[in-house]
């Protein structure tokens, strides 16, 4: 075999890794987001977030409702010609489940009033909506399919991100330089501009800020060889996320968060023999809502979904 040859054989032999990034767009919500929330850190990522090597980035649009923030975004990643799926709302499907009841309806008038409510409260709400916030919101069966996306397309690691996650360079390189061969899921501690009112672009000019952050629920990476997912039966805002992190033992505040499962009698799971690394960091773009706190957000997200509801009966009644 002459040289030549021999260094195109080695070179073919040689496994590229390549990986995907892919952010779950879905509907803004009321007393928890900005009205334009999803489309100015949409342009905010895709001006700013650099390009990472042998790195994917595509968009799924997860059940949005309104029509005009839903053609403002396709417009945008097409203009782009920026690859993105859509998971379209039907309402036949929807009208299936039952409506919320009276007493629902009245306690989260009141968390929208301002009042506060009884954990007692808080469980009727979680229980009563359940079947509403699983089917309107869609999260975890969006990351699932972001992960059966990646795994049938041939990529090494798919990252399900939410859709305010942002990169920079430095935290990009500090996952994939220091992934061990051994690992199938990466746990990426997330830091909130909003916990140091800061804005996008403090990320570009003041990035020694970033440092003083906290870090806070995790975005998560799954490798092709990986054979968990997110449980689809937990809806959007009572630990939908939460849960898988204690399911592959990342600690966090969510190991406390066990009483909101228990509200929907769902039992959190526990996988053995997982291979799962905690590596650098993703940062939490502004919400765009000065209502959005760590300390309030069960309630705004509560409020904001029941809203999201309501929205639905003026747009096909």
């Amino acid at each position: 075999m002459n040289p030549f040859s021999m260094v195109f054989t080695l070179i073919n032999n040689i496994m590229v890794v390549k990986n995907l990034i892919v952010r779950i767009l879905g509907n803004d919500l009321d007393n928890l987001h900005g009205e334009s929330q999803t489309i100015d850190n949409l342009l905010f990522t895709l001006n700013n977030e650099p390009k990472f090597e042998n790195t994917t980035k595509l968009f799924l649009l997860n059940r949005i409702l309104n029509k005009e923030k839903r053609k403002h975004i396709i417009d945008i990643l097409t203009s782009r010609d920026i690859t993105f799926f859509e998971l379209e709302f039907n309402y036949e499907d929807y009208k299936k489940i039952p409506i919320l009841t009276s007493n629902i309806t009245h306690l989260a008038e009141r968390i929208i009033q301002g009042e506060s409510i009884t954990v007692s409260d808080k469980k009727e709400i979680s229980v009563g909506s359940i079947e509403n916030r699983r089917y309107i919101m869609n999260i975890n069966n969006a990351r699932n399919w972001c992960i059966d996306y990646g795994k049938r397309n041939g990529y090494t690691w798919t990252f399900v991100f939410d859709s305010n996650a942002f990169l920079t360079n430095k935290m990009y390189d500090e996952i994939i330089h220091n992934i061990k061969d051994e690992t199938e899921y990466i746990s990426i501690p997330q830091i909130r501009l909003s916990d140091s009112s800061l804005k996008n672009d403090d990320i570009l000019n003041s990035p020694d800020k970033l440092e003083t952050l906290s870090y806070y629920e995790h975005q998560l990476a799954f490798k092709n060889t990986s054979i968990h997912m997110f449980n689809p039966e937990i809806p959007y805002g009572t630990m939908d996320k939460g849960e898988m992190l204690n399911a592959l033992s990342v600690p966090g505040i969510w190991e406390t968060w066990l009483r909101d499962l228990d509200f929907i009698s769902i039992t959190q799971r526990k996988f053995t023999n997982v291979k799962c690394q905690i590596l650098s960091k993703v940062i939490r773009l502004d919400p765009g809502n000065n209502n959005n706190s760590r300390e309030s957000n069960w309630t705004n997200r509560m409020a904001g979904t029941y809203k999201l509801i309501k929205y639905i009966e003026t747009l096909y009644t």
